[in-house]
């Protein structure tokens, strides 16, 4: 689950690096390009701030969110990794923010109980935050080195895959309703974190379409480059008031 809310991070970034291999492939010009980040950061955003709003979404069950989150997100990955043109892409890209908003949304309560101790999820929560921001520009990179585009989407599905098991075998146990200071959605952290990954991204994809099309950098020697952007965010700690 921990892995999932990391990929689901990562994901606000994990694809600049494969832009300009996507940008000549599709034939297509950079405003339509950058959808492929920008589709899926609005649905992100849109889709936490819908469950910050709504009662009734922050009092539903933890597992059946996560379930219903992580099954789009996991249909959303093999839509994008066999996509034929951008428009599918696109579409695609916004179906996993969608269902990486459920995912935020519902992990931290359900991670409390998979794990028996709220302290820990918390910590193991914010941690994959963290980590997914730091690694996702270097492991889009890599992954679009080595293989193409598509192979970040296709890398995707079994960690969505793996979590959606979780999430079942939790939500056979007959887990509780949100309710209470202790089963409350995290969404003023899960949207602040958002919001600043979305801006990390515009800042990446200036440094991508210089690194890579200005100065013909390699999309594996490039990701060194664009990850001292996040990195610095990997170190930094909070303490649970």
């Amino acid at each position: 689950m921990a892995a999932a809310v990391a990929v689901a991070f990562a994901d606000s970034s994990i694809v600049v690096l494969a832009l300009p291999e996507l940008y000549v492939g599709f034939e297509t010009t950079i405003p339509r390009i950058s959808w492929v980040i920008s589709a899926y950061n609005v649905a992100v955003v849109v889709g936490v701030g819908v469950v910050a709003l709504l009662p009734f979404a922050r009092r539903a069950r933890p597992a059946r969110t996560a379930v219903v989150g992580l099954t789009i997100f996991l249909a959303a990955s093999i839509a994008c990794a066999v996509a034929g043109n951008l428009a599918w892409l696109v579409a695609g890209r916004t179906a996993q923010g969608v269902g990486a908003a459920l995912l935020l949304g519902a992990s931290l309560p359900l991670m409390a109980v998979l794990s028996g101790v709220q302290e820990r999820a918390v910590a193991v929560w914010i941690g994959a935050g963290l980590l997914g921001t730091a690694v996702g520009p270097a492991l889009g990179g890599l992954l679009t080195e080595a293989f193409n585009w598509r192979a970040i989407f296709a890398a995707q599905a079994p960690v969505a895959a793996a979590a959606l098991a979780a999430a079942l075998h939790a939500r056979t146990r007959g887990l509780p309703r949100l309710r209470g200071r202790r089963a409350r959605i995290p969404l003023a952290a899960a949207l602040g974190l958002v919001l600043l990954f979305a801006a990390l991204v515009g800042a990446l994809f200036l440094a991508v379409l210089l690194i890579i099309t200005v100065w013909d950098y390699t999309p594996l020697a490039g990701a060194s480059l664009v990850s001292a952007l996040p990195l610095p965010s990997a170190p930094a700690r909070w303490r649970a008031g």
